[in-house]
């Protein structure tokens, strides 16, 4: 069973607390499209899309539209690759998903809109002496 903290950890993305101290990664606020819901709902973390631990094994995902179609989209992508739906309310549910199943994994990132960092190769010792070589001598040339 892989934790919420590992599962960041795995995808290079960072967990944070909600209001109970529970962590979750957060998501793009997808359900403030609107002015007058900006005016009226409070600012905390776990009003906005996010994925978070539960469902013996599986972790969850939740997903806040301001649209009841994007909430039915969603939702019918998630049944596809085999995401259990666990709350269906008009314009938001939660699912939950298998963390090892790349598929709902993916999907479930690009639902929340967070995309993964892309990892990057570590630098050889001799390809660090020669890009700061390179630098060196573009600071020279533009400072002559």
């Amino acid at each position: 069973m892989e934790t919420i903290k590992e599962f960041a950890t795995r995808h290079r993305l960072h967990a944070k607390p909600d209001g109970c101290g529970d962590p979750i990664i957060l998501g793009k606020d997808l359900s403030r499209d609107s002015f007058l819901v900006r005016k009226q709902s409070p600012k905390r973390r776990e009003f906005r899309s996010h994925i978070f631990e539960g469902f013996d094994g599986r972790l969850g995902v939740c997903l806040m539209y301001a649209k009841k179609q994007q909430w039915r989209d969603a939702k019918r992508m998630l049944e596809s690759v085999g995401c259990i739906i666990r709350q269906d309310g008009e314009t938001e549910g939660t699912a939950a998903f298998d963390p090892a199943n790349t598929v709902q994994t993916e999907l479930a990132l690009r639902l929340i809109r967070k995309a993964p960092k892309i990892a990057r190769a570590a630098l050889t010792e001799e390809q660090r002496k020669a890009s700061a070589e390179r630098l060196a001598a573009a600071r020279m040339s533009k400072a002559a």
